[in-house]
């Protein structure tokens, strides 16, 4: 097998691959956040459409950018508060990452189209007067106009989840 540039990330860890840039996942879980003008183009181990002409294509226009700068692999901001740890890179004004731990109920202020992942646990999420449970592993689009959203941990004791929205500086 050939390897473009191995990098081994561990639990926690982001990285930012320019559009573009030809890139596979070999081993474990990873969430992927990729802006709606993006297109996949597949190689292979998949029943969708693989476009291997596409590929060769770019690979022949952009065979230097795709040698990784370390720079470019790992989120310009990080900050971490008491339950939060948010991810951002610069020049990128699409999203933003956040993963919060959850103890018991917290509650979310909502003010930007947002996708919550559930990456560790079993949580409900309640707004209005509803209610959904979320197992682990779902995904939820939450609308900006819900504003307040609460996040319930249940049958253990703690959840994480991951929340990507809007970037707005």
């Amino acid at each position: 097998a050939l390897f473009m540039n191995h990098i081994l990330k561990t639990k926690g860890d982001s990285m930012y691959i320019v559009a573009n840039t030809p890139h596979a996942y070999i081993h474990g879980n990873c969430y992927e956040v990729m802006s709606n003008s993006d297109n996949v183009i597949r190689l292979g181990l998949t029943k969708k459409f693989v476009d291997r002409d596409t590929f060769k294509k770019i690979c022949d226009e952009k065979f230097d950018e795709m040698l990784y700068e370390p720079s470019l692999l790992i989120s310009d901001h990080i900050k971490t508060n008491k339950n939060e740890v948010t991810y951002h890179k610069d020049k990128i004004d699409d999203f933003i990452l956040k993963a919060i731990t959850i103890d018991k109920v917290t509650k979310m202020n909502i003010d930007k189209e947002t996708v919550l992942f559930i990456d560790e646990g079993n949580v409900e999420i309640h707004f209005d007067k509803n209610k959904i449970n979320a197992p682990l592993y779902s995904s939820y689009f939450i609308p900006k106009e819900l504003k307040d959203v609460n996040i319930k941990v249940i049958n253990e004791d703690k959840a994480k989840v991951l929340l990507v929205s809007e970037y707005i500086n």
